[in-house]
């Protein structure tokens, strides 16, 4: 069984890759099974982590940005009702 310390590499390298995603710490460290608590315990005490961090974060305002450019451009469909049934969109 892999200790805590050898799996480090695979869950922070899951964790920057979701977080560059996602744009979300909480839903990037649930999905890379660690606690927030233990994603800023590494970026205090691992500079070469931090760093990373830095990147995907800059990553994720990138890819948050592009998505509310869209939503401003082309719109976002949502239903309309009328009667209490859906009459388009």
């Amino acid at each position: 069984m892999a200790s805590a310390s050898a799996d480090r590499p695979i869950r922070q390298a899951l964790f920057l890759a979701r977080y560059a995603q996602l744009g979300n710490l909480a839903l990037a460290a649930e999905q890379a099974a660690v606690s927030k608590r233990v994603v800023h315990h590494w970026k205090a005490t691992d500079p070469a982590f931090a760093e990373a961090f830095a990147e995907a974060q800059a990553q994720a305002v990138e890819v948050l940005e592009a998505e509310a450019r869209r939503r401003a451009v082309e719109g976002v469909e949502e239903p309309v009702f009328q009667g209490g049934k859906q009459v388009g969109t």
